[in-house]
């Protein structure tokens, strides 16, 4: 019986991240790692959805327990804080175009960097810069709200009606 929970959870949690819904992946996962904590499948999936999300110290923390996937996340890990850490002593000092500058650097971007680099584009104005950071963000986690907060005080245009739809 417990066998067929963790494997029903794990499944939809699979299913949630194929379908770009990252949250809902973590949520199943989440829940596998509480009937099972040694599901090593669930951990590595949890982790990866938690980075792709942005959540880098929750995914740190979560595939900590995985001996051979530990060192190549502190490295990502310590790579994206001396990112961030960069973008936001840039932004302390209200230098928001060298702050963009900086992100556009980052090769493969996380919900949460697409999120900043959209609330950025807001601040300078360029609206429909930010509506495509914020829609980047969607695409890889469907159910991230804070996209959707900021989408919705901006202006859609009938072309991109299709896109939302999508989602």
């Amino acid at each position: 019986m417990k066998d067929n929970l963790i494997d029903h959870l794990y499944t939809q949690g699979l299913r949630a991240a194929q379908d770009s819904d990252l949250t809902k992946a973590c949520y199943y996962l989440s829940l596998v790692l509480k009937v099972d904590e040694t599901h090593q499948f669930s951990r590595k999936l949890l982790g990866l959805c938690l980075f792709r999300k942005g959540n880098y110290e929750v995914s740190f923390q979560v595939i900590s327990e995985l001996k051979e996937d530990y060192l190549l996340l502190r490295d990502a890990l310590t790579y994206k804080k001396a990112e961030f850490e960069k973008i936001n002593r840039v932004v302390t000092l209200q230098k928001y175009k060298q702050a963009l500058k900086v992100l556009g650097q980052i090769k493969e971007k996380s919900a949460l960097e697409y999120n900043y680099e959209g609330c950025l584009y807001m601040i300078l104005n360029k609206k429909n810069k930010a509506r495509v950071s914020f829609e980047q963000a969607l695409i890889i986690d469907r159910s991230n709200e804070e996209a959707w907060n900021y989408l919705n005080h901006l202006p859609i245009s009938k072309k991109k009606w299709w896109f939302y739809e999508f989602l």
